[in-house]
């Protein structure tokens, strides 16, 4: 932290209130020439949003050689994220592609849905 300004933000778009608030956040980093990262964790379709919302964000800092948007991406097993997703999302060479198929780019396996559902009410 230098001067009291933060170095990175890093919201969190499942816990931050959504697209919307998120892009809220990403303006306001924006503004300060603050790097954001979404912070992503979780399950498979948060994983996929986040995508689509890292998507639309413009490079920071603002400057002649901008930094790409990074992602912090877990690569732990994690079966409800990759399961729930059908493993749609994969990291090739370090990065990872964007879905490009309707919404927000997966399909989602309501078996596993169904699966996770009766372990905790049961």
């Amino acid at each position: 932290m230098a001067n009291g300004a933060l170095d990175i933000i890093q919201p969190d778009l499942m816990s931050s209130g959504g697209f919307t608030e998120c892009k809220k956040i990403s303006n306001l980093a924006h503004s300060w020439n603050t790097p954001l990262i979404p912070h992503v964790w979780g399950s498979g379709i948060g994983l996929a949003a986040s995508l689509q919302f890292i998507a639309n964000l413009p490079f920071t800092p603002q400057s002649m050689n901008p930094m790409e948007i990074m992602l912090e991406y877990d690569q732990s097993d994690h079966p409800f994220r990759e399961d729930l997703i059908y493993n749609q999302i994969k990291m090739v060479d370090g990065k990872i592609p964007i879905p490009n198929r309707p919404g927000i780019g997966v399909e989602v396996n309501e078996e596993i849905i169904r699966k996770y559902s009766k372990e905790i009410f049961i």
